[in-house]
């Protein structure tokens, strides 16, 4: 058996010794374990859980490959990710789903994994035991018609999946702020509310979007990614350009992102998600940049930044970062006696993002420079146990 000993104060306040056997949170008394102990200047934290990602490989592999990603997630203290379907191929039916699933089963995270709207829903029942979801993009709604989608949608419902869409009106999209989300958002409530489905809204840019849908939580959730909380379109185009700033949905005006910041801090959005999507330098570069950023190295950082400033409490970043997503994406990870391992070990200094120590294929970022508090010293899975960025068995090295 393979076992470590992670000793250290807990994000609760409490100092404790937290024993991991082979993958899974074990009682105490366990002897021969690796021992890590850290000091008062660390915080032993609910590894977090990113539930939108993109891991890219296949047909994308000059971007990032899953492996090379799944080393950003661990300096990123992410545990656990749930990876989109718009590979290349774009994973449609069970077969393909089941090829991912296997690829991603070995990784050093968590992983899970979303599939795309299929020609036939019921697809979406042969596909069950490899995805934790169903993904709508606005090309699908272009291409099948809200009926579909809504269709596909309420199959996942009844599989006990989630159901996620990024919404924005194919007729309406714009690269600059418009009015696309929210044109979506209003359909898409009309739909479920008349079919009574769950949904849950990803990458949410517009505070108006977050508004509607208050009334209609919790059947109606929706995370938020990092960028649309601290990059305005302005700010991030004139420092970086057009091309690394573009992303779908849009960066927002100085205003809507202030007031998409303030819905977070009312605790009016369920989840914070990275929707870590990296791209060769010379794409973003180009004339026709593709949308996407790469953020998952340093979002709980970007957030615990907040926490040190006094606009959140440890508590929210736990939830919006680790809790709460695990539980829209039905995940069984955590500290508690019994569960497979899902911890990360914070050292708490100041700092910067610094595109140029990232782990993984992805080497530059609009969130360049923004302040951060913390690094990752050490981060267990339930598979494996990084520390100070070596991925190592449970049985050892």
């Amino acid at each position: 058996m393979g076992c470590i000993e992670v000793a250290g104060r807990l994000w609760n306040g409490r100092r404790a010794a937290v024993s991991i056997a082979d993958g899974v949170v074990a009682g105490g008394g366990l002897e021969g374990c690796r021992r890590y102990v850290f000091d008062r200047r660390h915080l032993v934290l609910p590894g977090a859980v990113d539930m939108h990602v993109h891991f890219r490989d296949w047909g994308l592999r000059h971007k990032e490959d899953m492996s090379s990603a799944s080393l950003a997630a661990l300096q990123g203290g992410v545990v656990a990710v749930g990876d989109m379907p718009n590979t290349v191929p774009h994973i449609r039916d069970a077969g393909l789903a089941k090829k991912r699933w296997d690829a991603g089963s070995s990784l050093p995270v968590e992983y899970r994994l979303y599939m795309g709207v299929p020609e036939d829903p019921e697809e979406v029942a042969k596909a069950r035991p490899y995805v934790v979801g169903v993904k709508a993009y606005p090309a699908d709604i272009e291409r099948y018609g809200w009926d579909h989608v809504v269709e596909t949608l309420a199959m996942a419902n009844r599989l006990g999946l989630l159901a996620v869409v990024h919404c924005e009106e194919p007729g309406a999209m714009a690269e600059g702020p418009n009015e696309s989300e929210l044109l979506c958002a209003h359909e898409l409530v009309r739909w479920a509310v008349a079919r009574g489905i769950r949904v849950h809204l990803t990458h949410v840019s517009d505070p108006r979007t977050v508004e509607l849908v208050q009334a209609y939580r919790p059947m109606i959730t929706l995370d938020v990614t990092p960028h649309h909380l601290l990059l305005s379109r302005e700010e991030c185009v004139a420092r970086h350009g057009r091309g690394p700033c573009y992303v779908r949905p849009p960066l927002r005006s100085r205003e809507d992102r202030k007031r998409l910041f303030q819905s977070l801090l009312l605790g009016m959005v369920d989840a914070v998600a990275t929707d870590h999507a990296p791209h060769g330098r010379d794409e973003k570069a180009s004339d026709d940049p593709p949308p996407g950023i790469c953020g998952i190295n340093v979002a709980l950082f970007l957030l615990l930044d907040l926490v040190r400033r006094g606009l959140m409490g440890l508590h929210d970043v736990v939830r919006l970062y680790s809790s709460r997503p695990r539980g829209l994406m039905g995940l069984r990870l955590g500290l508690e006696e019994g569960s497979p391992a899902g911890l990360a070990v914070v050292e708490l200094v100041p700092g910067r993002v610094d595109p140029a120590t990232f782990s993984g294929s992805c080497r530059f970022s609009p969130l360049e420079g923004l302040p951060t508090y913390g690094r990752a010293r050490l981060v267990a899975t339930p598979r494996s146990v990084y520390v100070d960025g070596e991925v190592v068995p449970y049985d050892g090295p």
